[in-house]
C-alpha cells in the first residue's frame, strides 16, 4: 500500500488517513487495512532537517503510521526507554513525505514540550513507525 499526498503540504493524521481511503475506495475494497511490523528510530538532541529526510529515505513503499516520544537521559547519559512522554498525535508516512512539513511539525512540537517539561538537553527522540498493509 502506498498512498500519495500525504503529508505534503501538512501532517496528515490517522483520521484523516482513514478518512482518505474511505472516498479512494468508495465501498469497493474487500479488504482490510493492519499494522504490519513497528520499527524505531531515534533523533538526537542536535537533529535537523537532513536526519528527517535520511529517516524517510530508509522507508519502502508502503505508508507507516508514526508515533514520536520524547524520552529522557539518565544521570550518567545512557538512554533509557522511561520515562517517555508522547510529543505528536499519530500521523501517516511514506517515503514520498515532505522532510520540510514533518521537521516543522516536529519543532514546533518540540518547542511546546520543552516550554512545559524541560528537558532540552537530556533527551532523545523516538520515532515509532508501523508499517502498514493489506490482509
Amino acid at each position: 500500500m502506498f498512498t500519495k499526498d500525504i503529508t505534503t503540504n501538512e501532517i496528515t493524521f490517522t483520521n484523516e488517513y482513514q478518512e482518505l481511503l474511505v472516498s479512494r475506495l468508495e465501498n469497493d475494497a474487500d479488504y482490510d487495512i493492519k499494522a504490519y511490523e513497528t520499527y524505531y528510530h531515534i533523533l538526537t538532541t542536535s537533529w535537523t532537517i537532513f536526519d528527517i529526510k535520511d529517516w524517510l529515505e530508509t522507508l519502502d513503499n508502503y505508508d507507516y503510521a508514526v508515533s514520536i516520544f520524547l524520552v529522557s537521559k539518565d544521570s550518567t547519559g545512557i538512554f533509557t526507554i522511561l520515562p517517555r512522554i508522547v510529543i505528536s498525535k499519530e500521523f501517516m508516512v511514506n517515503n514520498q513525505n515532505n522532510a520540510n512539513v514533518i521537521s516543522t511539525y516536529l519543532s514546533n512540537t518540540l518547542k511546546t514540550v520543552f516550554e512545559r517539561f524541560g528537558w532540552e538537553d537530556n533527551h532523545y527522540i523516538l520515532i515509532q513507525y508501523t508499517k502498514l498493509d493489506i490482509l
